[in-house]
């Protein structure tokens, strides 16, 4: 997992967090959990890539889950946009944290991310 700033103003920022299966093995049961901070006048939302859903479990927190399998040697980008309600402060800071669980993960270890932006 890792994140890419794509781009942050006072009217919102956009990221990337990114899922490599840099193994050969097909995984199942892959979840990747989205945890937020950000202030509580702004929105967040995610977009998932095919063959995954994802649902907003609480303010700030996301669940995606594969609906199929997850190749190996594939990668899947989630895109995630905060939106504040009128436009972000200089004293805002955004926090970005991910990690991934798999019922299937032969290598363990390397499945969280964080950024904070700016």
């Amino acid at each position: 997992l890792f994140w890419t700033a794509r781009s942050m103003s006072a009217k919102g920022a956009l990221t990337t967090l990114t899922l490599n299966n840099t193994g050969s093995s097909d995984l199942t049961g892959v979840q990747v959990t989205l945890d937020l901070t950000f202030p509580a006048s702004a929105t967040a939302s995610v977009g998932a890539p095919a063959g995954w859903a994802c649902n907003r479990t609480i303010h700030s927190t996301f669940v995606c889950t594969s609906t199929k399998l997850v190749r190996g040697g594939s990668s899947h980008d989630f895109n995630v946009t905060v939106k504040p309600q009128r436009q972000f402060l200089s004293t805002d800071v955004l926090h970005f944290s991910a990690r991934a669980t798999v019922l299937t993960d032969p290598i363990s270890g390397d499945t969280t991310a964080e950024m904070t932006l700016p």
